[in-house]
């Protein structure tokens, strides 16, 4: 399925990963022409003893401490390496600078041969200068000591080809570094693409008043009439109009809000855990009341309207309060015949026809659309749930 996946963004992108690839691998090239060569030539050298030394045994003990200690060749490396005898072979050459030479010294492991190389622009002149820095080691060593001496093995040679920059090494980086800009440019580019979508799809709340939102809330719908289905109770749905006297559309859309979200706050902590309250729209709630009635729900809302009537808000900041003027409609759902069985938008419908009737009235209240002959027997197990945290609420 993630292959699948990587295909698809693949092909919707493409045209980035080989626009990004394209162009690195361009750079690339056109680097590599523009970087001057650099040339490399090496000369080698066998740490021997000293043919000077003609007694047997201390050629015996100098063999024997060269071959079990790797110091005697590493202080030749080192001395390979120095500004003294790069002063020595450039004097010996007659040149007098050698800023643009660079010269490494090291001992081949698991071996005694020295390698000299020397790095620069001029292919001639690392030949030489690696002859130089050889000879001129070997004879500063003869000064040290009779034991050991620097037994030339091969002379630099002027390289035919340049080291670097390598052609081919280069663009193989720069299609690998253009393949992963290509995919993280891509990748950008696909969130960028599609905030929107991403937020929606993962933000369940209201932005305007920090409860849950209707698509929430109509997913949790769906969810609780499919368990009910199963288990064989009932569910309601309320909703709420909290400016049943038109009094909040006459204010701006800032305080409409601030209302919305004061009466959400007070009918929160009337609720149970498992009830879900959402906003509906501008002054709206919605509430779902799983294992309810219409009888059990409908006495809860009654309870809910009559708290927020008797709830002075202010919502002018001036120190002035308001009553909202209030209407509710209740809908109940419960497992109907095979065929004949709702939707959760046909429950909103129900619960907003419901909603119609109570606003009819002048003064407001709660209707309850009654459930089908059906499913209409008796719930006492519900009506009990119900029970306790209603009259819980209204003692608040």
């Amino acid at each position: 399925m993630e292959i699948k996946a990587y295909l698809r963004f693949f092909r919707k992108r493409w045209w980035i990963i080989v626009a990004a690839l394209a162009v690195t691998i361009g750079a690339t090239a056109f680097i590599t022409f523009r970087t001057p060569p650099v040339y490399q030539a090496s000369a080698t050298y066998l740490v021997g003893v000293s043919s000077a030394t003609t007694d047997q045994k201390s050629r015996i003990s100098a063999l024997d401490l060269l071959t079990n200690r790797n110091e005697i060749g590493g202080t030749y490396a080192r001395l390979a390496n120095s500004r003294t005898i790069k002063s020595l072979a450039a004097k010996e050459l007659g040149w007098t600078s050698t800023d643009n030479l660079s010269v490494t010294s090291q001992v081949v492991s698991g071996s005694n041969v020295l390698e000299i190389t020397v790095e620069g622009r001029d292919p001639v002149k690392v030949r030489d200068f690696a002859n130089a820095i050889g000879d001129q080691t070997a004879k500063y060593v003869q000064t040290l000591t009779e034991s050991y001496e620097l037994q030339p093995l091969d002379k630099a040679v002027v390289p035919g080809s340049p080291a670097s920059p390598g052609l081919p090494g280069n663009l193989m980086l720069g299609g690998i570094l253009g393949l992963v800009l290509g995919f993280a440019l891509a990748a950008l580019a696909e969130y960028l693409g599609s905030p929107a979508e991403s937020v929606a799809g993962f933000n369940i709340l209201d932005e305007r008043t920090g409860i849950f939102n209707t698509p929430y809330f109509m997913l949790r719908l769906r969810q609780e009439m499919g368990r009910t289905k199963r288990n064989g109770h009932a569910l309601s749905v309320a909703l709420l109009n909290i400016d049943h006297g038109n009094y909040l559309r006459r204010i701006s859309a800032q305080t409409q809000n601030k209302a919305l979200r004061a009466a959400a706050a007070i009918v929160g902590p009337s609720l149970r855990n498992e009830d879900v309250l959402a906003a509906y729209d501008e002054s709206h709630l919605i509430i779902l009341l799983p294992d309810a009635e219409n009888v059990a729900a409908k006495n809860k809302v009654e309870r809910l309207v009559e708290k927020l009537s008797f709830a002075p808000l202010e919502l002018n900041g001036g120190g002035s309060a308001v009553n909202l003027h209030l209407a509710a409609g209740v809908a109940s759902y419960r497992r109907e015949k095979v065929g004949q069985d709702k939707t959760a938008e046909d429950l909103v419908v129900d619960a907003q026809r419901a909603l119609r009737e109570s606003e009819s009235a002048v003064y407001g209240g709660v209707t309850a659309e009654s459930m089908p002959e059906s499913a209409s027997e008796s719930m006492p197990a519900a009506s009990e749930q119900m029970a306790a945290p209603a009259d819980a609420s209204s003692a608040d």
